[in-house]
């Protein structure tokens, strides 16, 4: 299996367009729920280079296929199944703040991260919008 995006640096993001990814990723999901049994699983989300996506054509044109017009589109396509995938496993997912201010859609049990110092703003459009939040940008 090849999930790689094929972008320049090997940090940068899995190709979310290829089904076998999301293989990978329920059966690292579930590895490490066998380990760490808590409730709760963050799931990451931040400093995702989505520029990368667009360098690719083969990722550029299964968005075509699929109606997509920008990689944030693809992100969510991504992050969607993501949570779906931590939700079936019985855990509650939290995500990087960036998840939220991209305006992705996230399930109502998704806890939003806020890591960016005291980033008042996030914190409040997450609360008014009955998200739970966890503030670890004081540290």
């Amino acid at each position: 299996m090849d999930a790689r995006s094929h972008c320049p640096r090997p940090s940068e993001p899995l190709d979310p367009t290829k089904e076998e990814v999301y293989s990978f990723v329920e059966t690292i999901y579930k590895d490490l729920i066998e380990i760490f049994p808590d409730a709760l699983v963050h799931v990451g989300g931040d400093e995702v280079n989505l520029d990368c996506w667009e360098t690719s054509q083969s990722i550029t044109k299964w968005m075509q296929q699929h109606n997509m017009s920008s990689s944030v589109e693809l992100y969510e396509y991504f992050v969607t199944r993501l949570l779906r995938i931590v939700s079936g496993l019985g855990k509650k997912p939290i995500v990087w703040q960036e998840i939220f201010n991209f305006n992705l859609t996230i399930t109502d049990e998704t806890i939003v991260d806020v890591w960016k110092g005291f980033d008042t703003k996030t914190i409040e459009q997450a609360t008014s919008s009955n998200f739970k939040v966890i503030l670890s940008g004081c540290w």
